[in-house]
């Protein structure tokens, strides 16, 4: 079983007709050797996944690959692919299904952001006691739940402190937000995450971390969101106008003096 067939099986009410008559040949995509059709009927110009073929001098791919191929929600969704099952995911049907595993003896899981890229290419298949999530070009291994979920749980910690998910991601923390959480919990936080923070597995739970919106949804609030006081503006005084002098008058004497 590779990832195509088991892709190919679970979407069989998606199949489409094939464009010509299958032959027994070597598949280029899996260098299976099996039912196949011409290459040219998936493969356009500017098809970029060459370093990825099992057998790139095969001017053929099998059926089944042709299949999983063409279906477009493989390349233009998340997914999980069981046997006789394709589900798409989103981002918090991921979640559960990391942190609990997915219950599943054979399947092969994608997470994408992009939304552009085959995902058949780049995860793999999982039995029972394995969980290798494929997310955008990273392969991450989820087989260890409870390292998983210490991980997360840490991370949930620390987002509730409020430090944000790119904080998280980078450990660049603004200086006021170390003024507001404080510089023991930065420091804390810096050394616990300063050993794993480039590891593939910490970025994909930092991705699957909760928004702010389903926090709020708990009851949390931010507690470093600055809270603006209007302050009542009092009334200006009104100054008094100034008194206009009056003009001062020239005695007799002085008049006639200056005449």
């Amino acid at each position: 079983m590779n990832i195509f067939n088991l892709i190919s099986d679970s979407i069989k009410s998606m199949h489409i007709d094939l464009p010509s008559e299958p032959v027994e040949w070597t598949c280029s995509i899996t260098g299976e050797k099996t039912l196949c059709i011409p290459r040219k009927c998936l493969f356009s110009s500017n098809f970029t996944e060459q370093p990825k073929l099992q057998c790139p001098e095969s001017q053929f791919v099998s059926v089944k690959a042709y299949q999983a191929l063409k279906y477009k929600k493989e390349r233009m969704s998340s997914w999980i692919a069981t046997k006789d099952k394709f589900t798409l995911l989103k981002r918090l049907d991921v979640r559960p299904l990391v942190l609990s595993g997915t219950g599943s003896e054979l399947w092969a899981g994608w997470v994408t952001t992009s939304y552009k890229k085959h995902g058949a290419f780049r995860t793999r298949i999982n039995t029972a006691c394995q969980a290798m999530w494929a997310f955008d070009e990273m392969l991450i291994d989820c087989s260890d739940l409870e390292k998983v979920n210490n991980i997360y749980n840490q991370l949930v910690v620390y987002l509730k402190k409020g430090f944000s998910r790119t904080t998280l991601e980078t450990l660049t923390c603004p200086g006021f937000v170390i003024i507001r959480t404080g510089l023991k919990e930065w420091l804390e936080l810096e050394h616990w995450a300063k050993p794993i923070y480039k590891s593939n597995l910490y970025k994909f739970l930092c991705y699957l971390l909760p928004s702010q919106d389903e926090l709020k949804a708990e009851g949390w609030e931010n507690p470093i969101k600055k809270k603006v006081v209007k302050k009542i503006k009092e009334p200006k005084q009104i100054k008094e106008p100034k008194k206009i002098k009056e003009p001062v008058k020239l005695t007799g004497h002085i008049q006639n003096s200056l005449f």
